[in-house]
């Protein structure tokens, strides 16, 4: 019974994960700066989860697994400008910024 518990508690963790790709996926070619939005909400997401301290510590451990390869692959945005020129093109194109 236990493990349909933890079952049950990683379901809604994997959601973030299927959400995100089939939300990068409609396009036929995933654009930066759509792209790092979604890594920065899944980071927001996968934060929550590990402060609650009703989820099994299995659960913890697969959160946390989960966070560390999303900051790795989202710290290699960090190494390329294209990442910068990407969020400034976007926040010109929504008005929030000028060039």
């Amino acid at each position: 019974d236990e493990e349909w518990e933890v079952l049950i508690q990683l379901q809604p963790v994997l959601e973030i994960f299927l959400k995100a790709t089939e939300c990068i996926s409609c396009s036929v070619v995933p654009l930066l700066h759509e792209v790092i939005p979604t890594m920065d909400s899944i980071t927001k997401k996968l934060e929550k989860y590990l402060e609650d301290a009703t989820l099994y510590p299995a659960v913890h451990v697969g959160v946390a697994c989960g966070l560390a390869i999303t900051d790795k692959y989202y710290s290699k945005t960090n190494e390329s400008i294209m990442w910068k020129t990407a969020i400034s093109e976007s926040l010109v194109c929504l008005g929030l910024f000028s060039l």
